[in-house]
């Protein structure tokens, strides 16, 4: 009797075993169905939230859209830079227009005994051979100066092609442009010749607002590039004897663009915020193979080898496995997160915009950083877009938080930002004090003296949020100087902060405060 028992109950435990493995199967399924519901409804009642306060999540809205005008501008831009003669490149965004002396002291560039190149080749470097280089190019650099006296908002194309191509606009010719102004200026002020510098560095200052409407980061970067690049040639040039007031106006007019610079941080990371949206919707329609194999792809353009992307058993498992997996129940989960992540940035540099401050901006980044908290459950998020977030630090951002942040950030696209307006806006202060002084024969007391006659308001320093530290000097002169990198005012200290052995004076900007440079006489010697 008992065998009979024994030998009933094993088919029927056989039975449930089937029965209990489908039915953990559906318990599985539901909660992946749920999961995916649970993201997609998190996801989109946040976005519409965010609509309602003006936040923007669609490219054709953030982009202007394309233009003939701006089309045609580009094809001429090219153009002209096609024309340049090669030769011209071994000058053009190579030339030092300030020549450290000394912490605080410099030479002009364009009066040295031969153009001071960073880089020096084999080929001739003579102040002889650059004049006849911008000789020959007269006509481009004359097409790129009426260019630029009306330089487009936009770009000209169409924004959700580029994206569907993943192939944004290269921006060579903008930088190559600027180059050869900067070169054709400071050939200018080493032959005395105000007037040509003068119409150069109006051109020069115009790539503030070249392309301004695009939101690209690599656009705004070039252009944060273009004015850092201004700052040395108009410190050279206003060393130079002869100016009158009229022409000094319309230069400081010219350099009257650049907090432009300053607003469009945050609407760089706003379209940060679409590419993003786009890829991961990218990442979501294709296999993680076709990822990999996409993103290899960009890294060898740039000559560069990707350190992830995982390989053998990792990579199998995320093929096969994981990325269908995320693809169904958490990818919607995964966007939110990334999207509130950057939302919080984005707050950060529209209040940058307001009380410009590096310091301020800084502190309130690390913070950001420090309180990033990973999600429950992290195992079933990337959160790390693999390759995607290494891109950064190819083209000048950082690829990651030196805290538990994982995400792409870019502080020191804010910090060169801050840093270069700031210069610019010394370049502004300088050339108000010296309108002020042709027009009341001496230096004003402070800088609130140059508003409303010679600028709207005190000049900037972006790093603390304050104005520019001024005093007269007991010879005449006077001290101009940002507090610099550490938001510390040392009194016009130009030093460095860091004490070395054999200091490198590479950079009249690398002192404990930023002091515009005093100039050191140097008499130009002939060349042979």
């Amino acid at each position: 009797m008992i065998k009979l028992n024994s030998e009933t109950e094993r088919p029927s435990r056989r039975c449930r075993v089937p029965w209990l493995l489908v039915l953990l199967v559906l318990v599985a399924v539901m909660a992946l169905v749920i999961e995916r519901w649970r993201g997609q409804w998190a996801l989109n009642g946040w976005e519409r939230q965010m609509a309602t306060k003006g936040e923007i999540f669609d490219a054709t809205r953030l982009w202007p859209p394309p233009s003939a005008r701006s089309l045609e501008f580009s094809n001429r831009l090219a153009q002209a830079i096609g024309q340049l003669p090669p030769g011209l490149a071994n000058y053009a965004g190579q030339l030092s227009a300030i020549v450290p002396e000394q912490p605080g002291q410099g030479r002009r560039g364009s009066q040295e005994q031969f153009p001071p190149r960073s880089q020096r080749g084999t080929s001739a470097n003579t102040w002889r051979d650059l004049d006849a280089l911008i000789g020959q190019a007269q006509f481009p650099l004359e097409s790129l100066r009426q260019l630029m006296k009306d330089p487009p908002a936009d770009m000209g194309y169409d924004v959700m092609e580029k994206l569907g191509t993943d192939s944004f606009p290269n921006f060579a010719n903008v930088r190559r442009g600027a180059q050869a102004l900067h070169a054709a200026a400071m050939n200018d002020l080493h032959n005395g010749n105000l007037a040509g510098a003068l119409e150069n560095l109006t051109a020069l200052s115009a790539f503030v607002k070249l392309y301004a409407d695009d939101p690209t980061l690599v656009n705004l970067m070039i252009r944060v590039a273009i004015t850092g690049l201004s700052v040395d040639v108009h410190w050279d040039a206003l060393q130079a004897k002869g100016w009158t007031e009229p022409q000094l106006a319309k230069l400081q007019k010219a350099c009257q663009d650049d907090k432009l610079l300053l607003v469009q941080m945050s609407r760089s990371l706003e379209a940060e915020r679409v590419i993003r949206i786009h890829d991961l919707a990218w990442f979501r329609s294709h296999s993680y193979e076709a990822w990999v194999a996409r993103y290899q792809k960009i890294f060898q353009s740039f000559g560069w080898q990707p350190s992830t992307g995982a390989a053998g058993p990792v990579r199998c498992w995320r093929q096969c496995v994981f990325h269908p997996l995320w693809k169904f129940a958490w990818a919607d989960q995964e966007d939110l997160i990334n999207l509130r992540n950057i939302q919080g940035e984005i707050m950060i540099l529209r209040e940058a915009a307001k009380h410009g401050s590096w310091l301020a901006l800084n502190q309130q980044m690390e913070a950001h950083y420090r309180n990033y908290r990973p999600p429950l459950a992290a195992w079933r998020f990337y959160v790390a877009l693999p390759l995607h977030d290494e891109f950064p630090g190819i083209i000048g951002g950082s690829v990651a938080s030196p805290h538990t942040y994982p995400y792409p950030e870019f502080s020191r696209a804010w910090s060169v930002t801050m840093k270069n307006l700031t210069l610019h806006q010394m370049v502004s202060a300088a050339i108000a004090l010296k309108r002020y002084e042709l027009r009341h024969g001496q230096l004003p007391q402070n800088l609130a003296l140059l508003a409303p006659e010679f600028l709207p308001e005190a000049p900037h320093d972006f790093m603390d949020g304050q104005s520019l530290r001024y005093r007269l000097n007991g010879d005449g002169s006077f001290t101009l100087y940002s507090v610099g990198d550490d938001g510390r005012d040392d009194g016009g200290d130009p030093s460095p902060a860091v004490f070395v052995e054999k200091p490198q004076h590479g950079s009249p900007w690398a002192g404990r405060d930023w002091v515009w440079p005093r100039a050191e006489a140097r008499v130009k010697a002939s060349e042979s």
